[in-house]
């Protein structure tokens, strides 16, 4: 994986594989183990419906594929929420690109088509407008050290009035106008109890 997303997947206190084999991938994200997830989470009241609007950044992609245990677990679940209509999830497209570009590398063109199909069926991608593209410019080259992916997920999070960012690098959006929240607080909204069965 590149440095870049190493070293925030790392900040953010995931534990994500240089460059894992295509074996070792494909035994880690074998194909239905997010319908296993999403079959394992039992609800009851919450404050969180089918009617919010969760973001989904590139961790999250990226975590629910390549981070070790428990971060693996906690971003299929939360995916998962939007895969079984609990909430609806979004996507912006930078985060689809870094998806392909990784995952493409750790496991192959074939698996990373499957992924990428199935998560398209229970995640829109937003539109990202000339505004917004024009606001991460300033954003990200300012002295703020916001880099640029992370821009375009703050904009488009405003631009198409998302509820909630969910990502493993909350502190890379401490200037996000959108709530910012890491899988595991939720799940924790959700009153969900996340595991593979």
């Amino acid at each position: 994986m590149p440095e870049k997303v190493c070293a925030r997947s790392r900040s953010a206190g995931a534990t994500v594989d240089d460059a894992p084999s295509r074996e070792h991938c494909s035994a880690r994200c074998a194909p239905g183990a997010e319908a296993t997830v999403a079959r394992s989470i039992r609800t009851t009241e919450s404050t969180v419906d089918r009617t919010t609007n969760v973001l989904f950044d590139s961790t999250i992609l990226l975590g629910a594929q390549l981070a070790d245990e428990p971060l693996r677990t906690h971003c299929r679940a939360a995916l998962a929420l939007a895969e079984s209509g609990l909430v609806r999830g979004h996507v912006c497209g930078c985060a689809v690109t870094e998806l392909a570009e990784e995952l493409t590398r750790a496991a192959g063109t074939e698996f990373t088509r499957r992924e990428i199909m199935a998560l398209r069926d229970h995640l829109d991608v937003l539109p990202t407008a000339d505004a917004v593209l024009d606001a991460c410019l300033q954003e990200s080259l300012s002295d703020r050290g916001i880099y640029y992916e992370d821009a375009v997920t703050m904009q488009a999070a405003t631009a198409n009035q998302m509820d909630l960012i969910v990502t493993l690098n909350g502190p890379d959006f401490g200037i996000a106008t959108t709530r910012v929240a890491p899988p595991r607080e939720l799940l924790n909204e959700m009153h969900v109890q996340a595991g593979v069965a």
